[in-house]
């Protein structure tokens, strides 16, 4: 059945998404959300197959702010501003790679969002 083979590979990637968290301990709520746990949600019909019966799900830090890619440097945010989070964010993504050797392999400005406290980035996986 490609419904238990699909699940399969959810579990895998969530299992993968979670091993990651737990290596980055130390910038959770700072360059990447805070990661809290990870959740299952019941289907309430009935299930093809005894893996099939819940959704998997993280459950991690909302973070308050803007997705970068919605802005427009020297638009909506200044050319300088601009400069800034782009160090930052760069920043960031060493900071990952250093802490634990941990690779993101999903980096697209879609994946950085800003703080609306204090405008610093903030690394996500966005696991549409």
């Amino acid at each position: 059945m490609w419904e238990v083979s699909t699940w399969y590979r959810k579990l895998y990637h969530q299992k993968c998404e979670v091993d990651a968290y737990r290596l980055l301990r130390r910038l959770q709520g700072h360059v990447i959300p805070r990661f809290y746990g990870t959740v299952r949600l019941p289907i309430s019909t009935s299930p093809l197959h005894p893996i099939t019966a819940f959704i998997p799900g993280l459950a991690v830090e909302y973070v308050q702010g803007t997705n970068i890619d919605s802005l427009n440097p020297g638009i909506n945010l200044p050319l300088e501003e601009a400069e800034t989070v782009s160090d930052q964010v760069k920043d960031a993504f060493r900071n990952i790679k250093d802490e634990m050797c941990v690779l993101h392999n999903d980096v697209h400005i879609g994946n950085i969002i800003l703080r609306a406290t204090d405008r610093t980035p903030v690394i996500i996986s966005d696991t549409r």
